[in-house]
């Protein structure tokens, strides 16, 4: 009974450790990978074990990104944050290209998503890096 819902149990632990910790996401981690030993496929644990390796592996983030945006549904409300945070990496890089085409599509993607109250700093860092 319980067995079904540990992938929501340990990314809900994973999503209140980083919010603990956004400087240090390292502690997080964890947790996002218990969740995604349950449901390869929760894409809410995908993207936030992203979130946390920006800081500890960006290479691993940009793949984990990559199969967020595969696996979510087209309106969730992380998608266009996922192309946000794209752009920074890109950047990072040195992968203008690849940056200014995830800042399109996460143009697109936020007019598509659900309505909701939350704003990500996301976007401004992402326009920030490619000004």
């Amino acid at each position: 009974p319980l067995h079904k819902y540990l992938h929501h149990v340990y990314c809900v632990l994973g999503d209140s450790i980083l919010n603990l910790n956004r400087d240090s996401p390292g502690p997080a981690l964890p947790a996002f990978t218990s969740a995604l030993m349950y449901k390869p496929d929760y894409a809410k644990a995908i993207h936030l074990a992203a979130e946390c390796s920006m800081v500890l592996s960006p290479a691993d983030a940009i793949r984990q990104f990559h199969r967020y945006l595969q696996v979510a549904p087209p309106c969730d409300k992380r998608v266009h944050w996922a192309h946000f945070f794209l752009v920074i990496l890109y950047s990072q890089e040195s992968e203008t290209e690849k940056a200014e085409e995830h800042y399109k599509l996460a143009v697109t993607a936020e007019e598509k998503r659900l309505p909701t109250s939350v704003t990500a700093w996301a976007k401004e860092e992402a326009e920030k890096v490619l000004a």
